[in-house]
């Protein structure tokens, strides 16, 4: 939404404000306030400000209600304080509004962007994506889902190139390190599990060495 400037305010007369502020929004405090600078910062706070009012000296406040009629009117007298930045005008008194009505109208203030410019000699050739291996043109070729503009190389040199390409980053999965665990035993630290693997060699051997034995004596005799 364009913001807007205050146009023109016109003054209806000293009002009663209370705790309950009669003009709501966009309260601002100044020392040099004026009811020109409270106009343009109503006009600038609502789009659609309607009202404007000044109290004590450098108070001022903002309202966006389409009619006057449930503001509280009471004597111009009670609006006697001067205006903190203009000892000539009056900025109503304490809980006193010096209230003017406003016309607010659209900034049409423009902010000019300087323009863009593309040094044409960093672009990158674009590459994109496909599924077929062809020669449209001089300028362009696709080699295996490879779509390069440009290119240095022939059709016959990038094939080439890219089967290099592939060999070198292909992998071979049984020199994996995953691939290596599934092969590896699972050491156990226990000295229960040391002790049995001990023992049970010794069953093994034993029957052995006593079989040899027997074999030796027999042919002995």
């Amino acid at each position: 939404m364009a913001s807007k400037k205050y146009q023109r305010k016109q003054y209806i007369g000293c009002y009663v404000d209370q705790n309950h502020r009669t003009l709501p929004y966009g309260r601002l405090d100044d020392d040099a306030m004026t009811n020109d600078m409270c106009a343009s910062h109503c006009c600038s706070f609502l789009n659609d400000a309607t009202f404007m009012g000044t109290e004590l000296q450098k108070e001022c406040y903002c309202s966006n209600a389409t009619n006057n009629d449930n503001f509280v009117k009471t004597q111009s007298i009670q609006c006697d304080t001067l205006c903190s930045g203009n000892s000539n005008e009056f900025c109503g008194n304490r809980f006193r509004l010096s209230l003017y009505s406003i016309e607010c109208s659209p900034d049409t203030s423009v902010t000019s962007c300087p323009p863009t410019s593309i040094n044409r000699s960093t672009v990158i050739p674009e590459v994109t994506t496909k599924s077929t291996v062809t020669a449209h043109s001089p300028s362009t070729v696709r080699v295996d889902g490879l779509q390069i503009n440009n290119p240095i190389m022939t059709e016959e040199e990038l094939t080439k190139k890219l089967a290099v390409l592939r060999n070198a980053i292909s992998i071979d999965k049984k020199e994996t390190n995953l691939y290596k665990a599934t092969k590896m035993s699972v050491y156990d630290s226990r000295k229960s599990s040391r002790n049995i693997g001990i023992v049970g060699i010794i069953v093994l051997v034993v029957p052995v060495i006593f079989i040899v034995i027997m074999d030796v004596h027999r042919i002995c005799q």
